[in-house]
C-alpha cells in the first residue's frame, strides 16, 4: 500500500512538473506579444509559423485580414527559418497605401528574408526555396497592439 502511495505522489509532482513547464512557455509566448514591436511581432508570427499554430499567428493579424480557413501552407511546412526581420527606417518609408487599411494611427514595415520548405516540396504560393517578403504593420489607435495587416514580397 506505502508503495502505491509513494507512486501515486511521484506520478502526482511529475504531472505538476510539466503543467508549470507548460503554462510558462505560454506565459513567455503572451510576454512576447505584449512587448509588441514591429519586428518584435513579425518574429512571433514566423515563430507561430514553424510550430503551424494558426491560432496564434491569427492573433498577431488585424481581425478583417484573418483568413477564413488555415493557411493552405501552414499544415505542409516541414522547415522555416527566418534569416533576418528588420524594420524599415522611417525615411526608407513609401507612404501608407489606404486600400490595406484606411487612416491607421501608426504603420511601420517589416522586411523578412527566410527559407522554408514543404512536404512534396511546394504549397500554394510557394515552393521550397529563400523569400523576402515585407510585412505591413498598423495601430489602430495609441493604446493599440501592432498588428500585420498584409505581406507581400519586399
Amino acid at each position: 500500500m506505502k508503495k502505491l502511495i509513494t507512486l501515486t505522489g511521484v506520478i502526482l509532482c511529475a504531472l505538476l512538473v510539466f503543467a508549470a513547464c507548460g503554462e510558462k512557455s505560454a506565459q513567455k509566448e503572451n510576454e512576447a506579444e505584449k512587448e509588441n514591436t514591429p519586428d518584435q511581432v513579425v518574429r512571433q508570427y514566423f515563430a507561430y509559423w514553424a510550430n503551424r499554430d494558426q491560432d496564434s499567428m491569427d492573433r498577431l493579424v488585424v481581425d478583417d485580414q484573418k483568413p477564413e480557413e488555415d493557411d493552405p501552407d501552414i499544415t505542409l511546412v516541414t522547415s522555416l527559418t527566418l534569416n533576418s526581420c528588420m524594420e524599415v527606417a522611417d525615411e526608407l518609408k513609401e507612404e501608407w497605401d489606404p486600400e490595406l487599411y484606411p487612416d491607421p494611427y501608426d504603420f511601420a514595415y517589416v522586411d523578412t528574408d527566410f527559407d522554408i520548405a514543404f512536404e512534396g516540396g511546394e504549397s500554394p504560393g510557394y515552393a521550397d526555396g529563400n523569400y523576402q517578403e515585407r510585412f505591413y504593420l498598423i495601430k489602430e489607435t495609441e493604446d493599440s497592439q501592432w498588428k500585420i495587416v498584409s505581406r507581400g514580397l519586399g
